[in-house]
């Protein structure tokens, strides 16, 4: 698998491609999110595109990456997430867990972090 992190505003998008089978395929994606959350950043978008396919060991680093995040008081949204892919999720109910989106903007705002939304609920 492979993956990339930009930072689009308030947010560490990942972008991944290819299969999310077995831990040694994002051993080092955990490892990175980890070193994002030490310097304060938890609010995370997935984009899940290009990701061709994915089993429960993969599903379970989503879980993984949410757990982080919210333990840090952020959030993970998914966006742009292909039909088959959308399938899993519904059938192991983990569409009721995560923010999905059609599109990485829609994502982004999705999780903005709560002082900064709070600030412009003042303004």
């Amino acid at each position: 698998m492979n993956y990339s992190f930009s930072t689009p505003a308030h947010a560490i998008l990942i972008t991944l491609e290819g299969d999310m089978l077995a831990p040694h395929h994002y051993e080092d994606l955990l490892e990175k999110i980890d070193d994002y959350l030490l310097e304060g950043k938890s609010q995370f978008v997935i984009d899940l595109e290009g990701l061709r396919f994915m089993n429960s060991s993969g599903l379970a680093a989503l879980c993984m990456i949410l757990t982080k995040a919210r333990k840090n008081d952020g959030e993970v949204a998914l966006c742009k997430v292909p039909a088959h892919l959308s399938k899993l999720l519904i059938a192991t109910k983990l569409a009721a867990i995560f923010s999905i989106y059609d599109t990485v903007d829609e994502a982004v705002d999705a999780v903005k972090p709560l002082l900064e939304v709070n600030s412009e609920v003042k303004e």
